[in-house]
C-alpha cells in the first residue's frame, strides 16, 4: 500500500513538475511577444524620428554660409535667395571669422596698401562735402539725400547682396517679418561670409564664396538676372581692403556693378558703403582704411548716376563722433569688431526707408 501511495505521489509530483514547466514556457512566450511587440514599436517611433529629422535638415533654409567679413557665419555656406523663411530668433553676427579674399581675376591687380592710410584728399571731392579735422567722417551724409519714408512696396523686386555684415541684416528681417511681413517688401538676399567684390569676379567653384540661388551657386551678375531683380543693394568690401587696398578694392566692386548692368541693364543698383569697425588698434582693416574706400566708392558712382548706380552712405549712421562703430551697434567686441546688433540693424533699415530714389 506504501508503495502505491508512494507511486501515486511521484506520479502527481511529475504532472505538477510537468505544468510548472509548460506554465513557465507559457509566461516566457508571453515575455518574447511583449519585448518583440514594444521592440518593433520603439524601432517605428526611432524610424518615424529620423525620417522627421533628415527631412527637417534637408528642407530646412540655406542662411548663408560662412565667414565674413566673414560672418555669416559659414557655417554660413552661401545664402539662397528664395522666399525668406521665418525664424524665432535672431543669430549673433559673430558666428564666423574673417577670411581673406580669393584672387581676383587677372584684370584686378592687388594693389598694397599702407596699413594706416590716410582719407582721400577732399579737395577733389566732386559736389563740396568735406571730411572732418583727424576724423574718418564727412560734414554730411553722401549719395542719395534724405526723403520721406518710401512704402514697403518700394523695396519689392529687390536683393541684397554682401558678406556678413548683410547677411546680419538678412537674420533681422527674418525675425522681423514674423511680426511685420512686409518689411523691406519682398526682398532677397544673397550674402556669404568672406564674400568680396575681389573673390566675386572669380569662375564659380566648387570652393568658391558665390552664393547660390534656387539650389545652384552662381555669379553674381547671374544669380541677379535670374531673380528678375530690379534693384539691388550691395555692400562689399570687409573682404577686400587688405589684400586689395582700398583703391583696387574700389575699381573691383565698379567692375562687379558693370558685370551686373551687363546682364541687367535695366537694374537700379544702390552701392551702400562700408560701415566701421569699433575704436581700436588694427592692422590694413582699420576705420580710415574703409572709409578712404568709401569715398572712392561714392566718386565712381558720381560718375555713373546716369546709368542707374546710386551711393547709399550707411556708414554715415553707424560712425561716432570719432568715426568709429559706436558700441552699442556692434555684437562681436571681442572678436573682429565689426557685425551689428539688432539697434544697429534698425537704424540701418531706417536709413533705407528714408533714403530712397524717388
Amino acid at each position: 500500500m506504501a508503495n502505491k501511495d508512494m507511486a501515486e505521489s511521484r506520479r502527481k509530483n511529475s504532472a505538477h513538475r510537468k505544468a510548472s514547466r509548460a506554465a513557465q514556457k507559457r509566461r516566457q512566450r508571453q515575455k518574447t511577444r511583449r519585448a518583440f511587440l514594444m521592440g518593433l514599436v520603439t524601432g517605428v517611433v526611432l524610424t518615424v524620428l529620423v525620417v522627421f529629422l533628415i527631412h527637417t535638415a534637408l528642407n530646412r533654409p540655406d542662411t548663408g554660409d560662412a565667414p565674413l567679413v566673414a560672418l555669416p557665419d559659414p557655417s554660413i555656406a552661401a545664402e539662397t535667395a528664395t522666399p525668406l523663411p521665418e525664424i524665432t530668433e535672431t543669430p549673433a553676427a559673430t558666428e564666423a571669422p574673417v577670411l581673406t579674399a580669393e584672387p581676383a581675376p587677372a584684370e584686378a591687380t592687388a594693389v598694397p596698401q599702407s596699413a594706416a592710410e590716410a582719407p582721400a584728399d577732399t579737395a577733389a571731392s566732386s559736389d563740396g562735402y568735406q571730411v572732418l579735422s583727424g576724423v574718418p567722417n564727412t560734414d554730411r551724409a553722401l549719395g542719395l539725400p534724405e526723403t520721406a519714408m518710401v512704402d514697403d512696396s518700394y523695396f519689392n523686386n529687390s536683393v541684397f547682396i554682401g558678406d556678413s555684415v548683410t547677411l546680419k541684416l538678412n537674420y533681422f528681417v527674418r525675425e522681423t517679418r514674423q511680426s511685420y511681413s512686409t518689411l523691406l517688401g519682398n526682398a532677397q538676399f544673397l550674402t556669404a561670409g568672406s564674400l568680396g567684390s575681389g573673390n566675386a569676379l572669380a569662375p564659380v567653384t566648387n570652393e568658391s564664396l558665390h552664393p547660390s540661388f534656387q539650389g545652384k551657386k552662381m555669379l553674381l551678375e547671374d544669380a541677379v538676372a535670374a531673380m528678375g531683380a530690379q534693384k539691388v543693394f550691395i555692400m562689399l568690401g570687409m573682404n577686400d581692403i587688405a589684400v586689395y587696398g582700398t583703391e583696387q578694392s574700389a575699381q573691383n566692386m565698379i567692375q562687379l556693378i558693370s558685370r551686373i548692368k551687363a546682364k541687367s541693364p535695366n537694374v537700379q543698383i544702390f552701392v551702400q558703403s562700408a560701415t566701421p569697425r569699433l575704436k581700436g588698434d588694427y592692422n590694413k582693416l582699420n576705420n580710415n582704411a574703409l572709409f578712404d574706400y568709401d569715398l572712392k566708392l561714392y566718386e565712381y558712382c558720381q560718375t555713373m548716376a546716369d546709368s542707374g548706380v546710386y551711393f547709399l552712405d550707411i556708414a554715415y549712421i553707424m560712425r561716432d563722433a570719432e568715426g568709429n562703430l559706436p558700441a552699442d551697434y556692434c555684437s562681436d567686441p571681442d572678436d573682429q569688431a565689426l557685425h551689428f546688433t539688432d539697434i544697429a540693424c534698425k537704424a540701418w533699415v531706417q536709413y533705407l526707408y528714408t533714403h530712397a530714389l524717388v
